[in-house]
């Protein structure tokens, strides 16, 4: 058994069976679109590897010709290099740029080569290294992993695509939620103040107070005022995210919108840079253009272990 410590094991998980299940559910996953029966004629490069999926193949003894993973962190490779004594299993540090992780690396677009030799791999997959990189970053790295793949390969990956999506699971998807639960709280706040001011002054103040709101309104704000309020009253008006009007995006400032184009990059938590960084699903395929890649497909984010996700193939 590869006994991983707590500090190695990276990506949001709230124990550690979680954190191995992740590991098998996404090598199922690329097997899967990839079209791949067993990994033990399979030569694999791990991109951002960190440590579960190698304690995935080590631990349930997974056949595999040969697994190179490759990690900004040094610890991690430090940790893996000391504690997997396999033929077929080999780690490589890479000092690569990156504002969230590792701001005094070597930017990555003037990086030519991994540390693999010539070698080529039958799969190559990055997950949780693309949510964590920007534009330019991202043409880089499809770039430089393409000399890597063999003619028949494939490349998986997961990215933030800015958009709402069906499964509920994607990350705007999910602050969405935390939107309406953080209004929902706001209101049943509201409604308790006001509870209480007519409590106290009564409802004739409510209602001249009410009144002299309204009429403080443009003539378009009031009429959508009125309407709302019918609505409302009449019962068409369940929630204040009805289907027809659900914001599909966030735009430059945070604020979800629900007509337009999403922009083509912007950051969720811009206080945090590239925390997770969000495309559009225009943008990422554009991006594509002159790396050599052919998308097979952008996939949804699926529940319990990953985003958005593209599977591609050599041009």
């Amino acid at each position: 058994m590869l006994e991983v410590p707590e500090g190695l094991r990276r990506t949001a998980h709230n124990s550690e069976a979680s954190w191995l299940r992740s590991a098998h559910q996404l090598i199922e996953l690329v097997c899967r679109h990839c079209g791949i029966e067993t990994l033990s004629t399979r030569r694999v490069l791990d991109v951002g590897c960190g440590t579960k999926v190698t304690k995935a193949l080590v631990d349930g003894e997974i056949p595999i010709e040969k697994y190179v993973g490759i990690d900004v962190d040094p610890k991690v490779i430090d940790f893996l290099q000391t504690n997997v004594d396999k033929p077929n299993f080999e780690f490589h540090h890479i000092d690569v740029r990156n504002d969230f992780y590792n701001p005094d690396g070597l930017r990555l677009a003037d990086r030519h080569e991994l540390p693999v030799g010539d070698a080529r791999f039958d799969v190559i997959w990055l997950f949780s290294v693309f949510t964590h990189l920007g534009p330019e970053d991202y043409v880089a790295m499809l770039r430089l992993l393409r000399r890597y793949v063999r003619p028949d390969g494939c490349l998986v990956f997961s990215l933030f695509i800015n958009e709402l999506t069906e499964t509920g699971v994607g990350i705007v998807d999910l602050r969405f939620e935390q939107a309406v639960n953080d209004a929902a709280t706001l209101d049943a706040a509201l409604s308790r103040e006001i509870e209480r001011l007519v409590a106290e002054k009564g409802e004739a103040w409510f209602a001249s107070e009410t009144q002299g709101w309204v009429a403080s309104l443009d003539e378009a704000t009031r009429a959508r005022v009125d309407e709302e309020w019918r609505r409302t009253a009449s019962g068409e008006m369940d929630d204040m995210t009805p289907a027809d009007s659900r914001p599909l995006f966030v735009d430059e400032s945070g604020e979800f919108q629900s007509a337009g184009e999403p922009p083509d990059f912007v950051e969720l938590m811009p206080e945090q840079p590239l925390l997770a960084p969000l495309f559009s699903r225009r943008y990422a395929i554009e991006l594509f253009d002159g790396t050599g890649w052919e998308i097979v497909a952008l996939n949804l984010p699926e529940p319990e272990y990953i985003q958005h996700y593209f599977v591609c193939r050599p041009a």
